[in-house]
């Protein structure tokens, strides 16, 4: 998993270097999120030792870079976002892993700008363009590819098998965002993932997202 990650900080660290250094667009609304990940297959099930039938969950990582679209206001509602998360199936028998690769389109709602009641407009206008909200409620929706692989203790001509599922898949995820600080939020979501096969996962969100400062 680690190697994935290296690779994504270097292909981030060029973008950032060739693009958002030379001021070709501006680096406000870009952001960088990780998250722990866990995911309940829940139509693709095992026999466990005992004779019972499992159901596979993973458990892992995921890392995300997304843009928030300008807008006047300060906080855009409005974000694109690629992902990419790695998972292990716990509790089964073989060594199973599942990689996901999304692009996502979110929207946020945000709230509590300010406690102060806002009877002027010039006042409002002012703090939506210069005041980040307490938090946000966020829907998405996600497109991507789902691949399932696994290493089983079956060999062929003395060579185990290493086998692989690779299905196209679309996502709808809602959650919720609080703000630590202007540039940190906590994010808590949840997702339902369909692939084509057709199955599909439950699934929970739990990271943080980093937006570069605004200065």
């Amino acid at each position: 998993m680690m190697k994935y990650i290296l690779i994504i900080f270097v292909f981030l660290f060029h973008i950032y270097n060739n693009v958002f250094s030379q001021e070709v667009i501006s680096a406000k609304g870009l952001y960088f999120s990780p998250k722990f990940y866990y995911s309940h297959d829940a139509n693709n099930s095992y026999v466990q030792e005992d004779g019972s039938i499992g159901y596979y969950n993973y458990v892992g990582g995921s890392f995300s870079v997304g843009y928030g679209l300008p807008t006047k206001n300060k906080v855009s509602p409005f974000r694109l976002e690629l992902e990419y998360n790695f998972s292990h199936a716990v509790y089964a028998s073989n060594n199973i892993n599942m990689h996901n690769i999304f692009t996502s389109f979110y929207y946020d709602i945000n709230f509590l700008f300010t406690d102060d009641p806002l009877i002027d407009q010039a006042l409002s206008e002012q703090i939506l363009e210069t005041t980040y909200p307490l938090f946000s409620l966020f829907f998405g929706f996600s497109i991507g590819a789902n691949i399932v692989t696994s290493y089983d203790l079956v060999s062929v001509s003395e060579l185990d098998l290493n086998l692989a599922r690779y299905a196209f898949a679309f996502a709808f995820t809602g959650g919720f965002s609080y703000y630590i600080l202007s540039w940190l939020n906590v994010d808590i979501a949840y997702r339902f993932l369909i692939d084509v096969a057709p199955k599909w996962h439950h699934e929970l969100l739990l990271g943080l997202r980093f937006t570069i400062p605004d200065y």
